[in-house]
């Protein structure tokens, strides 16, 4: 219990130093951009007071649909670093800011991660969509987390010291955080788990578990596929449907309605990395009681 309360006080302080987005007083701090909020929790634990973060993704937003706002923009030319993750939307834009800015570094923090290939569950076709969710497995993070620290002390050698001292730390609480989500699956007689869009592959990866997204390549399923699913649900005994607040819940509402399941809210983008992760496994483990 004490272990909790350490961890969930440490997660609220970095909540706290992750919600300001704008410039601060003074040329010392490293302005920093990142796609989405979990990223800049990440930046937050390497680069400490040294940086200030920009998120190009607020809360609530949709990543696929995204496009950046001409002041978004603005502040990504001026800024010092920028950490991307995958996401399709980024390929489109760093031709654009690489010709807007000659001094952007651009860091992939993606790119010592073997991506999977996302297949259709019900059909069993393979298709070449990428799952860019890497922010979803702890043990993904500590990669990203590597990249990250290598960037910053390209940027700023005069500080490699703290930045290598920050990122053994926020590994050492990456591992402790593993621990703790692999504690809420321990003795479940069921692994399987219902979700709307496709995002948590790696975190089922992770921890043993078989997510299964009622999303076919990003559509809604068809009338056959949501028989199958149906089904599934049935002779399986699942009887919780998680959503996402990025996305409609209507579908999931209807197929509710059908197998007299539960709707629950688990966030693929949090601001509070760790906290929602810990969250995530939390509600999914309960439901696999």
């Amino acid at each position: 219990m004490m272990l909790r309360w350490k961890i969930a006080s440490m997660f609220f302080a970095c909540f706290l130093g992750l919600i300001f987005v704008g410039p601060l007083r003074g040329d010392e701090k490293i302005h920093v951009a990142v796609s989405i909020p979990p990223q800049a929790y990440f930046v937050q634990q390497i680069a400490g007071e040294h940086a200030v973060v920009q998120v190009l993704i607020r809360p609530g937003n949709d990543p696929h649909t995204y496009e950046p706002r001409p002041s978004q923009m603005k502040l990504l030319s001026d800024g010092a670093i920028y950490f991307v993750v995958g996401l399709p939307f980024e390929e489109a834009l760093l031709p654009r800011l690489q010709s807007l800015s000659s001094s952007l570094r651009i860091v992939k923090t993606q790119k010592d991660i073997e991506r999977l290939v996302g297949s259709d569950h019900h059909s069993g076709h393979d298709h070449e969509l990428v799952d860019p969710h890497i922010w979803l497995s702890p043990s993904l993070v500590k990669i990203q987390a590597a990249a990250i620290r290598d960037g910053f002390v390209a940027l700023d050698p005069a500080h490699t010291s703290e930045y290598n001292r920050n990122y053994s730390i926020f590994c050492s609480q990456i591992d402790q955080l593993d621990q703790l989500i692999r504690g809420e699956f321990q003795g479940k007689t069921k692994n399987k788990f219902v979700v709307v869009h496709p995002s948590w592959a790696y975190f089922a990866r992770e921890y043993g578990l078989e997510q299964i997204a009622m999303e076919i390549e990003g559509k809604e399923p068809k009338a056959a596929d949501l028989a199958s699913l149906i089904q599934e649900m049935k002779e399986e005994g699942l009887s919780t449907i998680f959503v996402s607040p990025q996305f409609s819940k209507k579908i999931a509402e209807s197929l509710a309605r059908e197998v007299r399941a539960s709707i629950v809210v688990i966030d693929p983008l949090p601001s509070n990395w760790a906290e929602g992760m810990l969250h995530t496994a939390q509600v999914i483990g309960e439901s696999l009681r």
